[in-house]
């Protein structure tokens, strides 16, 4: 009797553990699924060019109010978008001012350790264009948040490789390696999409504080 009852278990365990399989295979797909539509939306695949979706500040008109400075606009930033963390709280992402560059800076683990690797994007504030700042997407986190645009990509004028990009980290046979490349575009993250369509904002005022022009044309 006992035997039987234990069979049922089992069988009972070996069904739910197959619809929760199944259940998160639809969830994978239907992600994936956003992810590519995003994608094809936005033109992103190659990360060095700039993708032909709508500019988020292309119409902004400027306020007649008092505007906020430098360090008002950075506060602002990082209160939406500093110090993000995602996939299991292994990835923290990093968002200051030195001078008039922006820091970009993502760590993966405790930096030091043979799994780690960290990338520092150095962007020149004053090469970056306010008129053409797009809502971002990145498919790592469409997966793990479901935000689709919740990040914020800046681009360089006449697309010139301004930004720098250094990749520190070690490789598979535990060999620290460092690496340097310019880029033309690179995207912060949000905590989520209406937060980062507020920072196009803050963005664009950070740039112009720093010297930044629009294209006239």
């Amino acid at each position: 009797m006992n035997g039987g009852v234990s069979v049922r278990q089992r069988q009972g365990l070996s069904v739910i553990k197959k619809v929760k399989g199944f259940f998160m295979l639809m969830v994978l797909l239907t992600a994936l699924s956003f992810a590519h539509e995003a994608l094809a939306g936005s033109g992103a695949a190659d990360p060095g060019m700039v993708p032909q979706s709508e500019s988020a500040t292309k119409d902004l008109k400027d306020n007649d109010g008092p505007k906020p400075s430098k360090e008002e606009t950075i506060a602002y930033i990082q209160e939406k978008c500093d110090n993000m963390k995602y996939l299991d709280d292994k990835i923290v992402d990093r968002v200051y001012l030195e001078g008039c560059n922006l820091i970009i800076l993502a760590t993966t683990g405790k930096f030091g350790e043979k799994e780690t690797s960290r990338i520092k994007k150095t962007i020149p504030l004053v090469d970056m264009d306010p008129g053409v700042i797009r809502l971002g997407f990145d498919p790592g986190r469409v997966l793990y948040t479901g935000f689709i645009n919740s990040g914020v990509q800046l681009n360089s004028r006449n697309e010139e490789r301004k930004i720098t990009v250094v990749r520190e980290g070690y490789d598979s046979d535990g060999k620290y390696r460092k690496e340097e490349s310019k880029e033309i575009s690179t995207t912060f993250h949000c905590k989520n999409e209406t937060m980062a369509q507020k920072v196009t904002r803050a963005a664009a005022r950070l740039i112009e504080v720093c010297g930044g022009k629009r294209e006239i044309f």
